[in-house]
């Protein structure tokens, strides 16, 4: 019996200890949160918005226009192809995940870096228009800080 109130004991014991210490993860997401937020609400520099504005929407009138120049054929631009090679710098590293196969010949590893490239340029894309919405949200926040 009294092996039996001991074990009983143990396990209400490590379910406590299971219970601080989910608890104590608790505080410590509340935390890093507080500093996200901290972060947040420090006062914005013109480096920043240098950094977060002018500089990628520069980048993206270049390529842009880079890709408009390239995609001209007989003074006609190829909309599916300009929107495919515009969103490739802004969708590969977005990816997170390169597909190649291991132990597999040539065609097959060409073929699915082709893919991997495919869907990077898909995803970048539909980036272009979050990195847009991102700088004028950046620019308005400096300008209402102001």
């Amino acid at each position: 019996m009294e092996n039996q109130i001991d074990s009983i004991h143990q396990k209400a014991l490590i379910r406590y200890l299971m219970y601080v210490e989910k608890t104590n993860n608790l505080v410590m997401d509340n935390k890093r949160w507080q500093k996200k937020v901290e972060r947040r609400n420090r006062k914005m520099t013109i480096e920043d918005v240098i950094k977060k504005t002018f500089l990628p929407l520069s980048f993206m009138v270049f390529w842009f226009w880079m890709i408009e120049i390239i995609m001209k054929v007989s003074g006609q631009t190829d909309w599916f192809w300009w929107i495919f090679l515009a969103g490739l710098p802004f969708g590969i590293h977005k990816m997170r995940l390169i597909l190649i196969p291991k132990g597999m010949d040539t065609t097959a590893i060409l073929g699915m870096a082709a893919l991997s490239v495919i869907i990077g340029a898909l995803i970048g894309s539909i980036m272009i228009p979050v990195y847009v919405i991102r700088a004028i949200y950046v620019l308005i926040r400096y300008i209402v800080q102001k």
